[in-house]
């Protein structure tokens, strides 16, 4: 979940979402397990894009308290045959535009 936790609106916001280690905490940048290592198991997203040309909430700033509902498409870092991997992710912030 994304929250506006600061006291000004956002015009941007910029997130990397990653894959998370079994241990819950290291990011999983490039996947070395598969089939064809060496992939990209990470994405940006832009929840919050004031100046896009797409409509909906994306299309308003972010207000203090805010959390805009998104969705990001991750490239899958496992292989498919394997049917016992829980999925973990954290999303990272990575550019910040306030309003005027």
């Amino acid at each position: 979940m994304l929250r506006n936790s600061g006291d000004r609106s956002l015009d941007e916001v910029e997130l990397n979402v990653v894959y998370l280690e079994a241990d819950g905490k290291t990011p999983h940048w490039v996947d070395q397990a598969a089939t064809k290592p060496g992939r990209a198991s990470f994405s940006k997203t832009w929840p919050v894009l004031v100046n896009t040309a797409l409509g909906g909430e994306i299309g308003t700033p972010l207000k203090p308290g805010g959390t805009p509902a998104f969705s990001v498409d991750l490239p899958l870092s496992y292989d498919l045959d394997n049917n016992d991997v829980n999925f973990a992710f954290a999303g990272i912030v990575t550019a910040l535009r306030f309003s005027k």
